[in-house]
C-alpha cells in the first residue's frame, strides 16, 4: 500500500515549535501523544520504532523518516532496542496542508512528503537537521521558521529524487545502484577498481558514466560521502577528531584534517565549534512546551488555533 503524501504549502512559513534528539538507554517504547495543532517529523538514525497512528500499525527503520499529524493518537506498541536514536522536529504550518492532492506537487512552493519513506540522500537532510538543532540553542523566531521550511523542502526533494530514480534509463539506474552501494560500503572501499568489479563494469566506462550523471568522479563522490559522515559525527558526538577520522573511514587523521579543510574551508575542530552545541539526550521523551505568544497570536489571526480540531 502506498503511503499518504502530505503536501505543505510553504508560501507562508511554518512556525518552528520545538526540536531535540533522543537515544534509548534502556528498553523503550514511544509514549502516547496527541498533538494540538503541530506536526512532528522524525528522522530515525539507529534502531527501530514500533508504533501506531490511530489504529494503523507502523514500523520505522533506521534511515527512514515519519510524519505525525496533529489531532491523532500516536503511541508505541512494543519496546525498541537499546541504542535506538532519532531526531524530532515539531512545527505549526500556516499554509494549507493537503493529503494525496495530485495538484499539490505541481507547485514549487509546496513540499510534498510521504508519511513514511526511506532517504535516497540522507546526509544532506541530516546535516540540515543538526544545524537546526544547533540554531535552536542560539536563536528564536524567524530564522528557525526559515530553517524548518528548508528542511521540509530538502525532504520533499529527496522524495522527488527517489521517484525520478525509479524512472531512470538503464545506464542511469546502473550508476545509481553503484552510488547506493558506495553509500552502504564506505568502510570497505579502497580503489575504483573494487567498485567496478562489484558490478562487472570497466573502470573507465563506469567513471565516465558517473561524471556524466553526477558531474564528479568516483573518487570525488566517495570522499564527499566520507566528509558528510564526518560532519554528522562532529556535530552529534564528543569523539576526538582522531577517532572521527577513523569513523569516517580515513586511514590517516592528518589526511582527514587536510581533506576536510580543503572541502569545507575550515578544520574539523573549527567546524565542531561553529555548528555543534551539545544536544541533551535523555531516556525519556517529553517535548511538551507552551506555545509561544508569537506563534499563538499569529495562529489566532489566521484561524489556526492549536487547540481546535479540524
Amino acid at each position: 500500500m502506498q503511503p499518504d503524501i502530505i503536501s505543505f504549502d510553504l508560501r507562508q512559513l511554518p512556525f518552528f515549535y520545538v526540536c531535540g534528539t533522543f537515544e534509548a538507554t534502556s528498553p523503550w517504547h514511544h509514549k502516547h501523544m496527541y498533538q494540538p495543532g503541530n506536526w512532528e517529523i522524525i528522522f530515525l538514525i539507529k534502531g527501530t520504532i514500533y508504533c501506531r497512528l490511530e489504529e494503523t500499525p507502523y514500523t520505522i527503520h533506521a534511515g527512514e523518516y515519519f510524519l505525525v499529524p496533529p489531532f491523532t493518537n500516536f503511541y508505541g506498541t512494543k519496546a525498541s532496542p537499546i541504542g535506538t536514536q532519532y531526531l524530532w522536529f515539531h512545527f505549526f504550518p500556516q499554509g494549507n496542508v493537503t493529503i494525496n492532492d495530485p495538484q499539490a506537487d505541481k507547485s514549487y512552493t509546496t513540499a510534498s512528503i510521504p508519511r513514511q519513506a526511506s532517504f535516497l540522500h540522507i546526509n544532506h537532510v541530516l546535516t540540515m537537521a543538526y544545524q537546526i538543532l544547533d540554531l535552536n540553542k542560539l536563536f528564536k523566531g524567524y530564522i528557525l521558521d526559515i530553517s524548518i521550511s528548508e528542511l521540509l523542502f530538502l525532504v520533499a526533494q529527496d522524495y522527488c529524487d527517489h521517484l525520478h530514480h525509479k524512472n531512470f534509463p538503464q545506464s542511469e539506474r546502473s550508476v545509481n545502484s553503484v552510488k547506493s552501494w558506495i553509500n552502504a560500503h564506505l568502510n570497505e572501499i579502497e580503489t575504483s577498481k573494487q567498485i567496478a568489479d562489484e558490478f562487472n563494469f570497466n573502470v573507465i566506462y563506469l567513471n565516465r558514466l558517473f561524471k556524466r550523471y553526477f558531474h564528479q568522479s568516483f573518487y570525488q563522490y566517495v570522499i564527499g560521502q566520507k566528509i558528510e559522515r564526518a560532519k554528522q559525527l562532529l556535530i552529534s558526538t564528543d569523539a576526538p577528531v582522531y577517532d572521527i577520522a577513523g569513523e569516517a573511514y580515513f586511514n590517516d587523521p592528518k589526511n582527514f584534517t587536510r581533506t576536510f579543510k580543503k572541502r569545507t574551508g575550515i578544520t574539523p575542530s573549527r567546524y565542531r565549534k561553529t555548528f555543534s552545541r551539545k544536544n541533551i539526550r535523555t531516556p525519556s521523551y517529553d517535548p511538551v512546551m507552551p506555545v509561544s505568544d508569537r506563534i499563538m497570536d499569529q495562529l489566532l489571526k489566521t484561524g489556526h488555533h492549536p487547540s481546535k480540531t479540524p
